[in-house]
């Protein structure tokens, strides 16, 4: 499943893979249902080390936005 916010309030949440993305994460089923079980929170879901994470290039002004915060400078 994934949530799209560019998408009309009752038509964000949708099952299967998006055709666009930012970041994707792959969660494997057993870490994923001791978060639903609520036996881990989502730190410890997201870092697992059989997470797997898929990133797009953001828009030109979120990725700026996340350089800023780290001390980056800008890409030219």
């Amino acid at each position: 499943f994934y949530f799209d916010f560019s998408k009309p309030i009752d038509q964000i949440f949708s099952q299967g893979e998006p055709s666009r993305f930012d970041m994707r994460y792959t969660y494997p089923d057993k870490i994923l249902q001791l978060r639903l079980d609520g036996k881990i929170d989502w730190d410890e879901l997201h870092f697992s080390n059989r997470v797997s994470v898929c990133q797009n290039r953001y828009a030109d002004k979120f990725y700026a936005m996340l350089r800023s915060e780290v001390g980056a400078k800008p890409v030219q």
